[in-house]
């Protein structure tokens, strides 16, 4: 089955390629398809699960091609909840501005506490219609379960999967693997950043590879009846 990814990040590309290692699965980058190669829809909604759908929905109604894409961000204790959906657009410049001027606002906090949140979303386009994701076989836009699988679903074309790891702020920039804040953030049971424990350890841990263990699943599932589905040759 293919899946558009719909990022044009290629640290993220990369992510979910080592995460989303499915026999059968094809990932297709947006760059590889005219339709989506220059799409880059702004991302104006107030919730992660807001701005993932728009991305995935704006993919796949280019390209025809079921689509994931992934919204996340850093949401600090002290700074009540930001920067949040604005993680990337936190500050302008680069990933190490944003971590500077985090840590700028921190200088002075006690309370370091702070946790990575990722939503992915998964528009389904499967040959002109939006229903091979139903009959209680994957998750609908319930964020409240940590898998995000549910039993009892009506037909949609959108699903959603959340994943989140909590974790301090460090006082300095440490480490040069990753990217975003992945230099400022420790995760709970370590004492090292993400940047320096490496994107294997990472690609465990981490808020988006939660979210998309979430999420293989459906994707397993929608694989399993698109072959059920295609014509006998």
């Amino acid at each position: 089955m293919r899946l558009l990814l719909a990022s044009n990040s290629p640290d993220k590309q990369r992510e979910v390629k080592d995460i989303l290692n499915l026999p059968g699965l094809e990932l297709v980058l947006p760059g590889q398809l005219t339709a989506t190669h220059h799409l880059d829809p702004a991302e104006t909604g107030l919730t992660f699960a807001d701005n993932a759908l728009i991305k995935a929905r704006a993919h796949a109604d280019a390209s025809g091609l079921t689509s994931l894409s992934d919204d996340s961000g850093l949401e600090v204790e002290a700074l009540g909840g930001r920067p949040g959906v604005n993680s990337k657009r936190f500050s302008s410049g680069s990933d190490q501005d944003r971590c500077r001027r985090l840590l700028s606002l921190l200088v002075s906090s006690p309370d370091r506490t702070a946790r990575f949140v990722s939503v992915v979303c998964i528009v389904v386009r499967p040959e002109g219609t939006g229903h091979d994701c139903t009959e209680g076989i994957c998750a609908g836009p319930d964020l409240d379960g940590p898998t995000g699988l549910t039993g009892d679903l009506q037909p949609a074309d959108s699903y959603f999967f959340q994943g989140e790891i909590s974790g301090t702020i460090a006082r300095s920039a440490r480490g040069r693997n990753g990217f975003g804040y992945d230099p400022v953030f420790i995760p709970d049971g370590y004492d090292m950043t993400f940047a320096q424990l490496g994107d294997d350890v990472k690609n465990r841990l981490s808020h988006r590879a939660r979210a998309l263990t979430a999420a293989r699943p459906c994707i397993t599932k929608l694989m399993a009846r698109r072959q059920t589905h295609s014509p006998a040759k």
